[in-house]
């Protein structure tokens, strides 16, 4: 992905970047040290889901895969500092729409 100047390589996401669309599947960078089995990413993804989160991961060995066991959604980048209005944009939606789950 190029990368405008002022864009951050951790929060840009399909409403930050005219080079991504709405169909992009979404992007993960792993960040932080966890312990053995955890791991850690900031993620920007689709928007059927928040534009950019923090998400903790645990390794579940019963199903064999990694489950989400933390998300955190945040008001700022944690890199860049940048707003991220698309998250706001996004709670404000879900909510107009009755689901109060997001």
């Amino acid at each position: 992905m190029k990368l405008l100047e002022t864009q951050c390589a951790y929060c840009a996401n399909s409403t930050t970047d005219e080079l991504l669309d709405f169909g992009f599947d979404g992007s993960s960078f792993s960040v932080g040290d966890c312990e053995k089995g955890y791991s850690m990413y900031i993620t920007s993804e689709t928007p059927s889901n928040f534009p950019v989160s923090l998400e903790v991961l645990h390794w579940d060995d019963t199903l064999h895969r990694n489950v989400t066991v933390v998300r955190f959604v945040p008001k700022y980048c944690p890199f860049c500092g940048r707003e991220i209005v698309e998250n706001k944009n996004f709670l404000k939606q879900k909510l107009r729409k009755g689901n109060k789950n997001a």
